[in-house]
C-alpha cells in the first residue's frame, strides 16, 4: 500500500478546487512561448516584460478557484477565437478560389451570376452560351 508523504499531500490540498488548463490557458501558454523565442532574438526588454505579464495572467487563471468567472473569460476566449478561425478560414478560401481562376483563366472565362454573384467557370472560344448558375439555377447568356 502507497502511502503519500505529507509534502505531496499538501500539494493535492492546495490544488483541490482549481480548474487547471483550459483554451485560454493554453494561448496564454502559447503567448508566452513566441514571446521566448522572440526575446532570443530581439532581446529587447519589452519582449521579456510582455512574457513575463503573460506568464502572470496565466498562472493567475490556473490557480484560481472563481471558477465562474474563468468559464466566462473562457468562454469569451473560444468565441472570438471561432470568429477569427472561421475569417482565417473564409479568406484562404478566397485566396484559393483566385489562384485557381488565375490559373486557368488562358482556358476558361469566369462570369458573374448575375442573380446570386457566383462567378462560374465556363470554357473560353465557344461564342454565345447559355449558363445556369450551380447554385441559383438562374439562366444567362455570356459571350465567351
Amino acid at each position: 500500500m502507497f502511502v503519500m508523504p505529507p509534502w505531496l499531500i499538501k500539494i493535492k490540498d492546495f490544488f483541490q478546487g482549481r480548474r487547471g488548463m483550459d483554451a485560454l490557458g493554453w494561448a496564454l501558454l502559447v503567448c508566452v512561448l513566441i514571446c521566448r523565442v522572440v526575446g532570443m532574438f530581439v532581446g529587447h526588454w519589452a519582449v521579456n516584460a510582455v512574457m513575463l505579464a503573460f506568464l502572470a495572467l496565466f498562472l493567475l487563471r490556473a490557480l484560481s478557484k472563481n471558477l465562474s468567472v474563468r468559464d466566462k473569460e473562457n468562454e469569451i476566449f473560444v468565441k472570438f477565437f471561432e470568429k477569427c478561425k472561421k475569417a482565417w478560414e473564409k479568406s484562404s478560401k478566397a485566396y484559393n478560389d483566385f489562384l485557381d481562376r488565375r490559373a486557368a483563366r488562358s482556358t476558361h472565362v469566369f462570369p458573374k451570376c448575375p442573380a446570386c454573384k457566383t462567378r462560374v467557370r465556363v470554357p473560353k472560344g465557344k461564342g454565345k452560351i447559355r449558363i445556369t448558375c450551380p447554385y441559383c439555377k438562374n439562366k444567362f447568356e455570356k459571350k465567351v
